[in-house]
């Protein structure tokens, strides 16, 4: 308040010409219901234009009007809000309530379809960079267009909620750019086109809150007055025609100007005249980090995730899991051993970049070794099925061991049938030629000499290969934990080298790619391996025994487990590893897995997992998979969800209010703890000024139309007429120039003044 009747006094000083008072700025009045349509439908063009091109772009498949008209309901309502200041708290609360209670009784539909568009991104980019470490998440919701309309309608609830605040406030349609900008960058950087109504959605929203921010409406004001004093400046409220006219040409001129640029420019025909430029060059790597890391990858100086990366590595801060399916195996278990699904090989370590490369070719002979025993009726010997369902995994060949059908490749949505035979180790027959085995696998990078010949010594590495192996293995766990968070590699720091020397903590791809330096610095051709591991406990606790299928068509000969059936089971990326391969006289590739075990927990689990599990009442895995659901039964098992969290209903609703009342009791306490203060340390005329506020509020709150009286000499007047100021004629003329010398001019009053206005006010 002291400040605002300062800025009136400074503002009469400063002024040359014309002085227009308060009162004339009361006159004119503008419809409060069209200054909120109007925001709304500013915030529906941009949040719906925004999503619709993004979803566009990336042709996914969804309901757009659904998402539309809800996206302009739930605009409708959030502009609504400020109607009144009443309606203002109680709607926000509401809101709130709902918002809750559909997360968490819709939260399959909502977390499956966010996955599904997240999907369909990181395929284009996949396509785009031509790489296959982008990640894949795993939708729980078989119907997929359902699942993508339902998320985005309540994404974009929650971004018109954002946006509301920013447009119907103070019009911060600047952020609201970078955050569309920020949404577009992806499908723009990798060539997509949006559709053309989107587009024109979204920038006709964008130039309308732009203008009119520009023309002088900022923030909401209480009442409905036209114009405003804003500092040094008459500032109007909203004018509802001036934007209806606005708006209009606006939207003439962006359907005009998007006409003609798709006349002039083809998508195709731009894209072949203008190739990538240098900064595009020099950015993809950046680009394909983020794309495949989310906003971590500005951190990550590399596109490793912690899971299958075909080689790449160093780039990971930390481990996070979202124990998704990623495979469904369908096969008969033979021993208690781990069962292996091979998916890259890595042959050169390359140096600082963090890499290794491919073999251009593998030699099956070990393989071929196993076959011929099972074929000569080995004791020992067998041979396997392994039908594998790539639900969300990277496309490629996911081979057991032994197995010759590196052909088989295999994408999202298909499955696959390897063969694959059991030796029990046992060569001794079956020579395994070992003349193939050349210096590509004992092979190591100069630079890192050095720090493996320290670490050979530290560890006392010595002796046979299965000796080194026994050393090696029981070292990491001994001297280096396995860690989720093993933090990044620094920029330019070699990946091994900082692990052994420095870091001394990692996950698996850190301990195998050491491991294959280790051994061939021993001599042992070694080589990099990554894949998914499936333990017994993994079958124990989430496989399923396929009672109607006959062992015989999966396995046939030597098993270690004598009872046992037909499993299915689900592999997530809590499965994906990296281990390593040595080679051994009349043996062949056996696999070596080192990797210490660990005790700790992933990092996976977000903020938004366990805020959730404060509700869930014990069971943290209660969302039950859904497959191949139809639109009846995905209502259904909403329908029983919504059920499920009615326990915690009146829990959130109570912690809302109790949240709301302790914002108003601390804004209370603020508001007057700053008005006492503020009134101890002003003159006498600015706490006349405050007294003759507070009391003429008391007036207001009972008495409507007291405020369409704008200066004091018209209040004075309304007063006297309901009988409120018991004073004459004269002594109103007295009472209307001492309040305005003490509002107005940078003289002081007297005591005597300020006692007798005072008087006045408090007589009844």
């Amino acid at each position: 308040m002291l400040n605002l009747f300062r800025r009136k006094k400074r503002v009469r000083e400063e002024w040359d010409g014309i002085y227009v008072s308060d009162a004339s700025l009361g006159i004119q009045t503008e419809s409060r219901v069209w200054t909120l349509l109007w925001k709304a439908l500013i915030v529906f063009c941009m949040v719906g234009g925004g999503m619709g091109c993004m979803l566009s772009a990336i042709e996914v498949d969804y309901h757009p009007l659904i998402v539309e008209i809800v996206t302009l309901l739930t605009a409708l309502f959030l502009a609504s809000l400020y109607y009144q200041k009443i309606w203002e708290n109680a709607g926000y609360l509401m809101f709130f309530v709902i918002m809750a209670l559909l997360g968490f009784g819709m939260q399959n539909y909502i977390n499956s379809g966010f996955y599904s568009v997240m999907n369909d991104l990181m395929e284009e980019a996949s396509e785009y960079f031509e790489s296959n470490a982008m990640r894949s998440y795993g939708e729980r919701v078989g119907n997929t267009g359902l699942a993508v309309t339902v998320s985005m309608c309540y994404i974009g609830a929650v971004v018109c909620l954002i946006v509301n605040i920013l447009i119907s406030r103070r019009m911060r349609y600047f952020l609201v750019l970078l955050a569309a900008g920020g949404v577009l960058f992806f499908p723009l950087y990798m060539e997509l086109e949006p559709e053309p109504l989107f587009v024109i959605q979204l920038f006709t929203g964008l130039f309308l809150a732009s203008g009119v921010a520009g023309g002088g409406h900022y923030s909401l004001e209480k009442d409905n007055s036209r114009y405003h004093r804003k500092k040094q400046k008459i500032s109007y409220v909203y004018a509802h025609r001036t934007v209806l006219q606005a708006g209009a040409c606006v939207l003439g001129f962006t359907i005009l100007v998007s006409v003609l640029l798709s006349v002039i420019t083809p998508a195709d025909s731009y894209h072949e005249r203008h190739p990538d430029g240098a900064w595009k060059k020099s950015t993809m790597d950046t680009v394909e980090n983020l794309s495949a890391l989310g906003i971590m990858g500005l951190f990550n100086f590399y596109s490793n995730t912690g899971g299958l990366t075909s080689g790449r590595l160093g780039g990971v801060s930390a481990v996070r899991l979202d124990y998704e399916t990623d495979l469904q195996l369908t096969f008969v278990p033979y021993n208690q051993e781990r069962f292996y699904l091979r998916q890259f090989i890595g042959q050169n370590y390359i140096y600082r970049a963090n890499h290794w490369e491919a073999p251009e070719y593998v030699h099956n002979t070990t393989e071929m070794a196993a076959m011929d025993a099972y074929f000569d009726k080995e004791q020992t010997s067998g041979r396997g099925v392994v039908k594998v369902d790539n639900v969300a995994a990277e496309p490629g060949v996911y081979l057991p061991y032994y197995s010759l059908d590196d052909d088989k490749y295999l994408i999202q949505g298909r499955s696959q049938e390897y063969t694959y035979y059991v030796s029990g180790d046992d060569f001794a027959s079956h020579h395994v030629p070992d003349e193939y085995v050349e210096d590509g696998w004992l092979e190591i990078p100069e630079e890192n000499l050095a720090t493996l010949d320290s670490f050979c010594k530290e560890a006392e590495l010595s002796g046979e290969p299965e000796e080194i192996v026994q050393k090696l293995a029981a070292y990491y766990q001994k001297e280096i934990p396995y860690s989720y968070q093993p933090g990044l590699t620094p920029y330019g720091q070699d990946f091994v080298n900082y692990f052994l020397d420095k870091n001394r903590r990692g996950y698996c791809a850190h301990f195998a790619s050491a491991a294959t330096l280790l051994f061939r610095y021993m001599g042992i051709p070694a080589r990099y391996v990554e894949g998914y591991a499936v333990d017994p406990e993994d079958i124990g606790e989430e496989g399923e025994v396929l009672l109607d299928e006959k062992v015989t068509d999966y396995y046939n000969g030597y098993k270690e487990l004598e009872e046992t059936g037909v499993v299915k089971v689900n592999v997530t990326d809590a499965n994906a590893h990296a281990w390593v391969e040595i080679y051994l006289k009349d043996r062949g590739w056996q696999v070596v897995d080192i990797t210490p075990a660990s005790d700790q927990e992933s990092s996976g689990a977000s903020i938004w997992n366990m805020f959730m599990r404060l509700f869930r009442g014990g069971n943290g895995n209660q969302t039950a998979e859904l497959e191949d659901a139809d639109a009846d039964s995905a209502t259904a098992d909403a329908i029983d969800a919504v059920k499920r969290t009615g326990r915690i209903s009146f829990g959130v609703i109570g912690f809302i209010i109790v949240l709301f009342v302790v914002v108003v009791v601390v804004k209370y306490l603020y508001r007057t703890i700053r008005f006492h203060w503020l009134y101890n340390n002003s003159n006498l005329n600015d706490k006349l000024i405050f007294d003759y506020q507070k009391y003429v509020r008391k007036i207001g709150h009972n008495e409507p139309g007291f405020h369409k009286e704008r200066n004091y000499k018209d209040q004075t007047n309304w007063l006297r007429k309901k009988q409120k100021l018991q004073i004459s004629g004269r002594e109103a003329e007295h009472f209307v120039q001492i309040l305005e010398q003490a509002g107005f001019s940078s003289t002081e009053i007297s005591g005597e003044d300020a006692d007798w206005v005072r008087e006045v006010l408090r007589r009844r």
